[in-house]
C-alpha cells in the first residue's frame, strides 16, 4: 500500500526484480505492494510450471549477493523521449523502463531508478543510495496464480537486519547481514522481532479467511455454495494482502501500546 512506502522497500523491490529476471528472465511486473515500512509484495508476469523452494532459494541468494556488493543505486530524471529511446536500445538485464502500464501521456519528464546490469525502471519516490543499505531481503513466501485474469508469480518478502539461520548465500555464509537505515527502522519491535513473528501474521490471515469462508458456507444451500466455490480463490487473492496488513497494524499498535505479544489469539490452531 502506498501509504507504507519507504525508501528501503521501494529499493529492495528493484533488487528483487533484478534477481527474478536473472534467475527466470521475467521482465514484466504486474503488481507491487508496500505491505509495510518492512515488507512488500512484487508480482511478475509468469505462465509456466510450478516454481519450486529451490529456484525460490536461488533469487534470495542472487538478491542478497547484489546487496552484499553494495553497488551504487542511481537515481535521476530524463526527458520522457531521451528515456525512452536511450533503454528501447539498451535494455537493463532484459528490464526496461516501463512494465505493464506505461505512466500517462501527459507526463513528459521520468524519474529513473538505474542498477548497473541488474535493473532498471521508472520509479518515482525515495531510494536508498547503495543496494548494500538494505540489509537482508528475505522471501516468506510466492503466490501463482494462472487463472483468466491473471497469469503471473508474486513474491512477498520482508527486509531484515541479518540473514535468518536457514538462509542461503552470502550473508548467510557471514552469519550477518548489514543492517537497515534507521531513518526506516520500525518504531515497534526489532527486525529480529518481526522475523520471528511474521509467520504468525500470515498463519492468523489464513485461519480468518478459513473461518470466515466456513461459516459463510454454512448458511448457504448447495446450489449457492457451488457458486461461491468458483469466486473462493479470487477473493482470498483480493482480500490476503489487506487483511496481512491489518495484522500487521494490529500488531505494531500493541508494541507501541507496551504489550510485547504474538497477534495470535489463543483460540486460533
Amino acid at each position: 500500500m502506498e501509504k507504507n512506502r519507504t525508501a528501503l522497500v521501494s529499493t529492495a523491490i528493484h533488487v528483487l526484480k533484478g534477481a527474478i529476471v536473472k534467475e527466470l528472465h521475467l521482465p514484466v511486473t504486474t503488481t507491487k505492494t508496500f505491505s509495510t515500512k518492512t515488507a512488500g509484495r512484487l508480482a511478475v508476469e509468469y505462465e509456466g510450471p510450478k516454481v519450486g523452494d529451490d529456484v525460490v532459494k536461488r533469487i534470495e541468494a542472487a538478491a542478497n549477493e547484489k546487496i552484499q556488493q553494495n553497488v551504487p543505486i542511481q537515481q535521476f530524471t530524463l526527458p520522457r523521449a531521451e528515456a525512452e529511446a536511450r533503454f528501447r536500445a539498451s535494455p537493463v538485464n532484459g528490464t526496461y523502463i516501463y512494465d505493464k502500464i506505461a505512466p500517462p501521456a501527459t507526463l513528459t519528464e521520468l524519474s529513473i531508478v538505474l542498477i548497473d546490469d541488474w535493473t532498471v525502471n521508472c520509479s518515482p519516490g525515495d531510494h536508498l543510495a547503495k543496494t548494500g543499505d538494505v540489509g537482508y531481503l528475505h522471501i516468506l513466501r510466492i503466490n501463482q496464480r494462472n487463472t483468466d485474469k491473471k497469469k503471473e508469480l508474486e513474491f512477498c518478502f520482508e527486509v531484515l537486519d541479518e540473514a535468518p539461520a536457514d538462509a542461503a548465500g552470502p550473508a548467510a555464509s557471514k552469519g550477518k547481514g548489514k543492517g537497515k537505515p534507521k531513518e526506516d527502522a520500525p518504531t515497534g519491535p526489532s527486525a529480529k522481532q518481526v522475523q520471528a513473528e511474521a509467520g504468525d501474521v500470515f498463519k492468523v490471515s489464513a485461519n480468518l479467511m478459513n473461518d470466515f469462508f466456513r461459516e459463510l458456507y454454512a448458511s448457504l444451500e448447495p446450489a449457492q455454495q457451488e457458486l461461491v466455490k468458483k469466486k473462493e480463490k479470487e477473493v482470498r487473492e483480493r482480500l490476503e494482502p489487506t487483511v496481512e496488513t491489518q495484522l500487521v497494524l494490529l500488531r505494531n499498535a500493541s508494541y507501541a501500546s507496551g504489550y510485547n505479544s504474538h497477534v495470535t489469539p489463543t483460540y486460533f490452531s
